[in-house]
């Protein structure tokens, strides 16, 4: 059986594949071991994916609804996709969308992207005014910044063996 490990919040986890062809299939997180119970491989990769992906969603909306908060940001449409080439994106009809994947990294950097698309619901553009207000809420943006652009392959395949 193959080693996996897998980025969850900016921690790599251990990955254990328990093959039993007559048990529930499952997921569960103990310490920093991650164990799925499942009957082949294929089965197991699609399991990690989609548990991590709903404990990224959750952590998006979680860092979403506190920071609404903070910056009194109440009127938006949250939306959470797996994309490959965006961490988020904000329109003009107040629609803020994410890739479920910047849920995977550590909880600042996730927590910088979210406010980076609330930010654009009050400056829809990158101008000064919009960097004052980021720099406002998190003075270390440009810290979060590298760390996504070092890591970005990293969040875009979180399985690794």
């Amino acid at each position: 059986m193959k080693s996996y490990q897998l980025l969850l919040s900016g921690k790599l986890l251990r990955v254990e594949f328990v093959m039993q062809k007559d048990k529930r299939a499952s997921v569960s997180l103990d310490g920093d071991k991650v164990t799925v119970v499942t009957k082949d491989e294929a089965e197991g990769r699609r399991l990690i994916y989609e548990w991590a992906k709903r404990r990224a969603s959750l952590a998006i909306k979680q860092s979403v609804w506190r920071q609404s908060r903070t910056l009194g940001i109440d009127s938006y449409r949250l939306v959470i996709r797996d994309q490959k080439t965006r961490w988020g994106s904000c329109s003009a009809r107040r629609t803020i969308s994410f890739n479920f994947r910047i849920g995977l990294a550590p909880k600042e950097v996730m927590d910088y992207v979210v406010l980076h698309e609330l930010v654009h619901l009050k400056v829809m553009n990158h101008s000064k005014s919009f960097w004052e207000e980021i720099a406002k809420y998190c003075p270390n943006h440009k810290e979060y910044e590298r760390w996504l652009r070092k890591n970005a392959l990293a969040l875009l395949n979180p399985l690794k063996f």
